[in-house]
């Protein structure tokens, strides 16, 4: 009989051991689900600033390519370090000149270098370098054309 009633009183309640364990698995398991959730969050954050700055070193490529379509192939200086802006008056794009102004939205710094290639003087290299910060993450995308005087 006394048997009878030590197991039953066993099955009517947790132990504050079974509680425990209960209570670590749980943590554990929802740690796990919490670190998931925010490094997808970093990773979407850190892949959108990716896809803004590849689009931002497109765009300097393309800058590169309408100053020597619209103005000559002389306005692309050898061994400068540029911003690039857009004037929209004369709806032109142009060199700012000054390598300390490269700065794109406050979040961006892209900078277009125009570099000669070896014995060819109708050809010029033009390279289009994007910097940003997401976090403790910095992001670099660099992209780079050939130009030549086709005119």
């Amino acid at each position: 009989m006394i048997l009878a009633m030590l197991i039953k009183n066993k099955k009517q309640g947790f132990s504050l051991l079974e509680l425990l364990l209960t209570i670590a698995i749980f943590s554990v398991v929802s740690m796990g689900a919490g670190y998931l959730i925010i490094d997808a969050t970093v990773t979407t954050d850190v892949n959108t600033k990716k896809i803004s700055a590849t689009l931002l070193a497109k765009e300097g490529l393309e800058a590169a390519r309408s100053i020597r379509d619209d103005q000559g192939f002389d306005h692309l200086d050898i061994g400068s370090d540029n911003g690039v802006v857009f004037d929209e008056t004369d709806n032109i794009w142009g060199f700012n000149g000054d390598s300390s102004d490269t700065s794109v939205d406050n979040l961006y710094t892209r900078v277009v270098s125009v570099d000669s290639v070896s014995g060819l003087g109708y050809i010029k290299k033009i390279t289009s370098t994007v910097t940003a910060v997401s976090g403790l993450r910095n992001i670099s995308v660099t992209l780079v054309t050939y130009l030549t005087d086709w005119r």
